[in-house]
């Protein structure tokens, strides 16, 4: 009987995985083609993993990982908070270039265990703390920051503080990319981030409710993001790591990144 309802319902997720800890209610669904990772009760994906090896996943992590790429160079550090399972590292790790350094915060050292076991999440710094205190008390500034922390499919309170953004401006040379699934709240953090950085701008991400705010120290304008991202287009052709899958994606994610990026909004 369950190998015929597996042939009937071959992409029925099911459970491989699961743990309660002090933070997360932590979860791992598959079927055949995906993995997820779920955190809490809200049901959202936190991670996501395919198994046909393709690296980038049509979703909001592909622009997270390739807005700050686009202006990065060789030795440039990433940190991450909200690490999670991996997804945005492993984007990094796969296109970025070889000398890039990458560091991770999450509150929960069980749903990084999680990353590097389910969702293939690569060797880097791992840092367990809270993301606020972890910026707070780091000595070290890096080169481009992403936020992705959310907590029953909210951000916390303290990504409106204003503190949090002074943080942000003492702590990141060149880029900050902020995850955000509501409209009003990409407005607001746009805002915020336009008293310390010369250049804000939000990208949608169309296939799903995500807006990507993203903040450069530098101040661009059209000619020196599409310069930069010509470049980029041509470090990613000779990625060897790409399946069809990828390119078709990437095709589209350019275009979408282009467009936001240079337009008047």
């Amino acid at each position: 009987m369950k190998v015929i309802f597996e042939k009937l319902f071959p992409d029925k997720e099911r459970v491989i995985y699961q743990k309660t800890t002090e933070y997360n209610k932590i979860k791992v669904i598959e079927n055949t083609e995906r993995r997820k990772l779920i955190l809490d009760d809200s049901g959202n994906t936190h991670s996501l993993f395919f198994k046909d090896k393709r690296v980038l996943t049509g979703s909001y992590w592909d622009i997270c990982a390739i807005l700050p790429l686009i202006f990065s160079k060789e030795d440039d550090s990433f940190l991450i908070l909200g690490g999670g399972g991996g997804t945005i590292s492993r984007i990094i790790k796969c296109l970025g270039q070889k000398n890039i350094k990458i560091f991770s915060v999450d509150i929960d050292i069980e749903v990084f265990k999680a990353g590097m076991r389910y969702f293939d999440m690569p060797k880097h710094n791992f840092v367990v703390a809270d993301f606020i205190n972890f910026l707070s008390f780091s000595k070290r500034k890096f080169s481009h920051i992403i936020i992705d922390v959310f907590s029953d499919a909210s951000l916390p309170s303290v990504v409106f503080e204003n503190q949090t953004y002074k943080l942000l401006n003492e702590k990141a040379e060149k880029t900050t990319t902020i995850n955000t699934t509501s409209s009003v709240d990409s407005l607001y953090i746009k805002e915020m981030l336009q008293r310390f950085f010369g250049y804000v701008k939000v990208v949608k991400n169309p296939e799903s409710a995500n807006y990507i705010i993203f903040a450069s120290k530098e101040n661009l304008d059209s000619e020196k993001i599409q310069e930069k991202m010509e470049k980029m287009r041509r470090f990613f052709s000779e990625k060897s790591e790409f399946t069809e899958k990828d390119i078709n994606i990437l095709k589209g994610l350019f275009l979408n990144i282009e467009k936001s990026l240079t337009s008047n909004l």
